[in-house]
């Protein structure tokens, strides 16, 4: 699989989350599972798969740092011109 489509899966997770966000199909659920209200357990797992999505957009969509030539042994930033 090509960077691009990893880049468009990802791009198509992150709008499938902020589509799932509100979750309004849970908001008068009262059951408890695993101890918790069922919106809030949701919540829990929500918070964990925009853990993964923003992991995955640094990984594969952020731009790279433009690579600049190593400075000579000997000089600083403070060598350089001032303008």
């Amino acid at each position: 699989m090509g960077n691009a489509s990893i880049r468009r899966l990802v791009y198509a997770a992150l709008l499938l989350a902020y589509l799932l966000h509100n979750d309004l199909w849970l908001w008068n659920d009262s059951r408890i599972m695993l101890g918790l209200p069922v919106g809030l357990l949701y919540h829990v797992g929500f918070c964990a798969a925009a853990s993964v999505i923003l992991t995955l957009l640094i990984r594969f969509c952020w731009p790279l740092p433009q690579q600049s030539s190593p400075a000579a042994p000997g000089t600083s930033h403070k060598d350089e011109a001032q303008p």
